[in-house]
Formats: C-alpha cells, structure tokens, sequence
C-alpha cells in the first residue's frame, strides 16, 4: 500500500503535477525503507513454509518472490532515478496486488478486511507508457576540462558528465534522422558523435487519490510564541514563521530551533517567505521585510492604505 501509495505521488511529480506529489528525495528514502520491510518479510514467509505444503504455501511464496523482485527495483531507482527502472517497480507493485489476491481467494474463512485493502491498494494505479528516443554523445575524454572543451565548441549540449568516464551529452533526439543530422553538424566541428536508442516513460496515475496513507509523513512539533494565528512555511520547509496579536513573529528553523522575534507594535494578519527563502515579508497594518535567520528589518515599511 505504501508503495502505490508513493508510485502515484511520483507520478505526479515526473507528470509535473502540482497536488499528492512528493520530492524524489523523499521518495527514495520511502522506498528504501519498505524494500528493507519486503526483506524480512521475505525472510519468515521462507521460514514458516520451509515444511509446509498445498496451494496457500505456493501462493505465498509466489508473491514472496515478487516483493523481492520489487525491492530491488525500489533500491535501484532510489540509487540512479531511471525512469526504467520507475515504470518496472511500478509493474511490480500491480502484480503484488494480483498475487496478494489470488492469495486471498485461498483463504477460508475470507478476510473481509483484507479484502477491502486489496480493492482499495489495486485501484490506486499507476502506468508507464514507453517512447523510443535517440541520445547523441561524443565522447569519452581524459579529463573533464576536456569535455568541458569540447561541449563549448558543439555548442548548446544537455550534459557534461564530471566523473570518468567523461562524455558529452549533446542532446535527445525524436528520431534516427534527427539524431544523424545531429552528429553530422558535430562530426563539421571536429568531433565524432554516437547515437543510442534508449526508452523514455510517461507516467499518469488513476483511481482515488490516496490522501491517507501518502500523508504518513514523520512529524515535528514544537512550541510558538502565544496567541500565534499566523504562519509561513518556506518553499524549502528550511524555515517557519508564525505571526501573534501582540505583533510577535518568531522565526524557526525546520527543525523547529527558534531563532529570531522581530516584534511589531500590532497584530501581525500577514507572512510570506520569498521565492529563494532569503528574507521574510510580513506584518500588520506595517509590513516589512526581514532578513533570514537574523530577523533585522531591511528597507522601507509599507503601510497599508486600510
């Protein structure tokens, strides 16, 4: 369940969607943590059915098998993020929910709870639709200067890779003909360019958006200034304001350290952090803006007209 849950939410992130979205960071660290979970749950469905016969144990151990099918492709996309490896995890996901089914059918009497989950963890659906896609590169170069070289005189290039070996990405290409024209004005630049199919995914999701177990996220609680009714969270959640009646705004890290109280005469109604998280606008009837983590007032205040 946690891992559809999350399959949907990345899906959404690689779709550029902005809602039930989650950072890749994120991501990566939710699926290495249920890969670990899948390998000890592998591990005692062996034990326990080392001596055991009959369809239950076969079933079980089918979907035993292919939970570890899906953790190394967990691992694997939370080590490289290739799309590929995505859209085989996401396969994976849907056939664990076929073989936790097929499962179920088995069991007398039916588990009616576990029946509920099924429907509701298979209907949270996730596709991958592949594209054939031409990359061009020139390369590998001794050094990294040298590719930076190179990529300077080809022009605009997607790509310089800065470990060994050291290749230049010149670009991504629709089809075989572009991608020869490509090489061919690289090739009038001294260069030899080689091109590589490779699959390219699409991701859309369907089904029920899963707004309770995505949301599982750790949590940190920490106290404010009182009679706080007003509060901002950076694009980043490296910092969080809140604003109080009595013209307080205290201003704390992410991880909840307080570390200025800019204080204003009246109420503060309104905060805002900027788009790169450097300074905080807020206020009253007086707004300001103020430096990051310091809490000093810069520039002019602006008064609102009512």
């Amino acid at each position: 369940m946690r891992l559809s849950a999350y399959d949907y939410a990345i899906a959404g992130t690689l779709a550029g969607q902005r809602t039930y979205v989650v950072a890749p960071d994120r991501y990566a660290s939710v699926v290495r943590a249920s890969a670990a979970n899948i390998q000890k749950l592998t591990g005692a469905t062996l034990s326990v059915t080392l001596n055991a016969q009959g369809p239950v144990r076969d079933r079980l151990v089918a979907l035993a098998d292919g939970l570890v099918d899906v953790s190394r492709d967990a691992n694997a996309y939370a080590d490289g993020g290739d799309t590929a490896l995505l859209a085989r995890l996401v396969a994976g996901v849907a056939k664990g929910w076929e073989d936790l089914r097929a499962l179920h059918r088995l069991l007398k009497p039916a588990d009616d709870e576990l029946a509920k989950t099924i429907d509701r963890g298979s209907s949270i659906a996730v596709t991958a639709a592949p594209a054939r896609v031409w990359i061009v590169t020139v390369g590998p170069f001794a050094t990294a200067g040298e590719a930076d070289v190179a990529g300077q005189r080809i022009g605009t290039v997607e790509q310089v890779t800065r470990v060994a070996p050291f290749i230049v990405r010149a670009g991504t290409y629709a089809d075989s003909a572009a991608a020869d024209a490509a090489i061919a004005s690289i090739r009038a630049k001294g260069f030899t360019g080689i091109s590589t199919q490779e699959d390219r995914y699409t991701f859309a999701r369907s089904g029920p958006a899963p707004d309770v177990e995505l949301w599982r996220e750790p949590e940190r609680v920490f106290d404010t200034w009182g009679s706080a009714r007003r509060v901002a969270v950076a694009t980043n959640a490296a910092w969080l304001a809140t604003g109080s009646d009595d013209g307080t705004i205290a201003i704390f890290t992410g991880e909840g350290t307080l570390r200025s109280l800019p204080k204003f005469n009246a109420g503060v109604a309104y905060l805002a952090f900027s788009d790169d998280n450097r300074w905080l606008f807020g206020g009253g009837q007086t707004l300001s803006s103020f430096i990051l983590p310091q809490g000093v007032g810069i520039g002019s205040q602006l008064r609102l007209p009512s």
